[in-house]
């Protein structure tokens, strides 16, 4: 598989990683975008807490902060939630 930005470096914006909370959070369905399985989420993850085990494994991350994940804007409930991203820019 080839990706879509192959010629671009790691760490330029297009290359970058990025982890909504909602990906790991326990307490969501896929729908809601879940992306692992239950198993080894947690429940409800803040921003911080992802950037704090981030650093600890030492990776290079940046935060995004006032954005609004794509599929939580289609459910009603979640239709104002706002909150940051997370980035990890691997190593060239």
């Amino acid at each position: 598989m080839v990706s879509y930005y192959a010629d671009k470096k790691y760490s330029d914006r297009e290359r970058w990683i990025c982890i909504y909370p909602a990906y790991i959070n326990s307490k969501k369905t896929n729908a809601e975008g879940r992306r692992i399985n239950k198993e080894k989420c947690v429940e409800n993850p803040t921003c911080q807490e992802i950037r704090d085990v981030l650093d600890a494994a030492s990776f290079q991350i940046g935060v995004e902060g006032c954005t609004t994940y794509a599929r939580g804007s289609i459910l009603a409930h979640e239709a104002f939630k706002v909150g940051p991203r997370m980035f990890i820019i691997k190593e060239e």
